[in-house]
């Protein structure tokens, strides 16, 4: 087995790095070993790409934007506000 020798710095919120351990918590892995088996797989060519506009969500989401049932967000602070609140109902 190769010796681990670099490291790599990644930027994120205190609260995405608390909230994804906590997630990875769950399922038995760090942090660490959850980023360095994702380097493995992409280092393996193994990555399997989706193309998020043809998810089922986003199928749902344009068919409902297009049947007219949107929803009026209204001021920048007010998307704000409703993106958190669909972040903390991931809580």
């Amino acid at each position: 087995m190769t010796p681990k020798t670099r490291t790599i710095s990644v930027r994120v919120t205190a609260d995405l790095k608390e909230r994804a351990q906590k997630q990875l918590a769950r399922q038995g892995l760090t942090l660490s070993a959850f980023i360095r088996q994702s380097l493995i797989v992409a280092a393996n060519n193994e990555v399997v790409s989706s193309d998020f506009y043809d998810s089922p969500t986003a199928l749902a989401a344009k068919a409902e934007a297009e049947a007219g049932e949107t929803e009026t967000i209204g001021s920048l602070q007010d998307l704000g506000d409703w993106l958190a609140s669909l972040d903390d109902a991931h809580d």
